[in-house]
């Protein structure tokens, strides 16, 4: 399958349908526990592509992954194309999951979400159909927020604890 990642970070020119403008995001278990354990190290800044799937205006995120190994990427917002595509194809070999958008952690608190925000749009990795997932932490807990749209940008509903239409059955 040709992810929109395949698109942007290969330069490949393939028909795709365009999705509809994020209403909400949903983070299954699994991207909550990889959430959790990408806080675990404090003082560290990480990102990179939130893997998983559309329904309509709802992005389900199955997966975070890292945008490559930490001596690979300058920052939060740089991807190593081999890694991430390398990432995107195993995950690809069980359900199909595609580009729903990028999160980053600044590695201290939970303020630096509006340059995030501004950087991310900038780049492009962000917009009305990817959302800025950005995770913060207080003493007590995680913190989970969404960001779509322009360098401004709009905040989204952000459920971390929705269990997916898969789980209700």
């Amino acid at each position: 399958m040709i992810t929109d990642l395949h698109c942007r970070l290969l330069g490949l020119v393939v028909p795709r349908p365009t999705p509809e403008p994020v209403t909400g995001v949903r983070l299954e278990p699994d991207a909550v526990r990889q959430a959790k354990g990408l806080l675990s190290p404090p003082g560290l800044a990480a990102g990179g592509p939130a893997l998983g799937r559309r329904e309509g205006g709802e992005v389900w995120v199955t997966h975070l992954i890292a945008g490559g190994y930490p001596w690979q990427v300058s920052g939060p917002l740089e991807m190593d194309a081999p890694y991430v595509l390398g990432a995107v194809d195993a995950l690809n070999q069980g359900a199909e999951v595609d580009w729903v958008g990028y999160w980053v952690w600044s590695g201290r608190s939970h303020t630096d979400q509006e340059a995030f925000l501004r950087a991310a749009y900038d780049r492009g990795l962000i917009d009305e159909m990817r959302p800025l997932i950005v995770l913060g932490r207080t003493r007590e807990q995680a913190i989970i927020r969404a960001w779509s749209g322009d360098e401004e940008g709009e905040e989204i509903p952000c459920d971390p604890s929705w269990t997916s239409p898969a789980e209700k059955q």
